[in-house]
């Protein structure tokens, strides 16, 4: 066998094994790292969680605020709680810093709805965005997280 020869065989048979002992030995797996590039406006998607803990109380009629920049939607912490189906206690309680005596949502509870769930335009443009989350009960903000998002 010519040499010329002997290395036609050799190499790509010898990258095949590596490949192959590459997969093998490396279990390649997806990394959970996504780019969203839409063509023009998409509808945006998000989770919405309530956490009540024992010892808090949650007034019924206070409201979650949902924003997506200027465009705003809300609902009611019983409406919110319903809409999941999960279960949830009441109990007396108070919060005096806001003028709260009576009963709240309490327990160790996490609910959660999407965005979709609320009556909110959820289309938006590529470019920078805020995304706010309250709870208010009379005109006071009980609770309030913002995110910034990019959508490239």
């Amino acid at each position: 066998m010519h040499k010329h020869t002997l290395t036609s065989i050799l190499v790509p048979t010898i990258s095949l094994i590596l490949i192959i002992s590459a997969f093998l030995f490396l279990k390649p797996a997806t990394t959970g790292l996504t780019t969203f590039s839409p063509d023009e406006s998409q509808n945006v998607n998000a989770d919405i969680s309530l956490s009540t803990k024992n010892g808090e109380v949650i007034p019924p009629s206070a409201v979650v605020e949902i924003w997506v920049d200027d465009k705003k939607a809300e609902m009611t912490i019983s409406e919110f709680i319903a809409r999941t189906g999960e279960e949830s206690e009441l109990e007396q309680g108070s919060i005096p810093d806001f003028n709260f005596q009576g009963i709240g949502y309490t327990g160790e509870h996490i609910y959660k709805l999407t965005l979709a769930d609320f009556n909110i335009d959820r289309s938006i443009e590529k470019g920078q965005h805020t995304f706010i989350t309250r709870i208010v009960y009379r005109g006071k903000t009980l609770y309030e997280k913002q995110n910034n998002i990019v959508i490239s």
